[in-house]
């Protein structure tokens, strides 16, 4: 509920293009406050860090990729497929009607990437 308000709220301060992807960048065990612009990439993480990473039509989807219990910044680029999770990877992966999955899809303790393509059912996973 908290990230939906801050989200309506960014919007309507500032317009589309601001995201509030929650995750824990500290390793802290709780989630942290966040945004994502994606008109320049901009990514500011309250009382932590900001920094430029992605942008224009890139989804902010934020995970425990390495299992250090710490989020990453990672963004997926629907038009072709690309995931990057900074400082760690890059790959393509799925497409432009594809919904990114975020989370413990294989149960080893780390995030891993995955797409949902609602007009055939398909769900598939990296990791």
């Amino acid at each position: 509920m908290k990230r939906l308000i801050i989200t309506v709220l960014f919007s309507l301060l500032f317009g589309a293009g601001f995201f509030v992807p929650a995750a824990d960048f500290n390793g802290d065990g709780t989630e942290d406050i966040s945004v994502f612009n994606s008109a320049d990439g901009l990514w500011a993480i309250a009382g932590i860090t900001r920094f430029y990473f992605g942008g224009g039509e890139d989804r902010p989807v934020p995970g425990d990729f390495a299992g250090d219990g710490t989020a990453r910044a990672a963004i997926f680029r629907a038009s072709s497929g690309l995931w990057g999770v900074r400082g760690l990877t890059r790959l393509y992966f799925g497409g432009d009607n594809d919904a990114p999955i975020i989370g413990d899809l294989s149960g080893d303790g780390t995030a891993d990437l995955g797409i949902y393509r609602g007009s055939s059912g398909l769900w598939r996973s990296v990791g």
